[in-house]
């Protein structure tokens, strides 16, 4: 199951049509754009978590990430990204928000209630503590011997 549909990204893109005619098509998201977003987000996310995420506030989040990766992907692809300053660029802003939503979620400081990959979060809680960096506390730990 897709994070997003097309009827998504179509709403939040509404100065865009994505018809027939378009560079990009609505099965071309629903094909390609929408699902190598939700398996960007579930690579980056399955370090710390079990996913495909299922909770449903969890959703809510992620489904926007979602939307924003498919957007700016798709964006990339009928926009020319040369014209105009890189900061103007409608999908690098959209990509630059939903990648730092997921750097916000693999560092801890935004937390997730989908049950967590154990194993994974505790080998990345010891590599904060032996690094000194500023960590979350986890809320899963394992023996260090382990």
């Amino acid at each position: 199951m897709a994070y997003c549909s097309a009827a998504d990204v179509q709403a939040l893109i509404k100065s865009i049509t994505f018809g027939t005619d378009s560079p990009v098509t609505l099965d071309e998201l629903e094909m390609y754009h929408i699902p190598a977003a939700d398996a960007y987000i579930d690579a980056r996310l399955r370090k710390y978590y079990s996913v495909p995420i299922t909770d449903e506030e969890d959703l809510k989040l992620i489904k926007h990430i979602s939307m924003n990766l498919a957007a700016a992907h798709a964006l990339g692809v009928m926009l020319d990204t040369t014209e105009g300053k890189e900061s103007d660029n409608p999908a690098v802003k959209r990509l630059k928000w939903a990648l730092q939503m997921l750097d916000e979620i693999e560092s801890g400081r935004l937390t997730l209630k989908t049950r967590r990959n154990e194993m994974a979060w505790s080998f990345g809680q010891t590599i904060y503590e032996e690094r000194g960096q500023d960590k979350i506390e986890p809320q899963v730990t394992l023996d260090k011997e382990f």
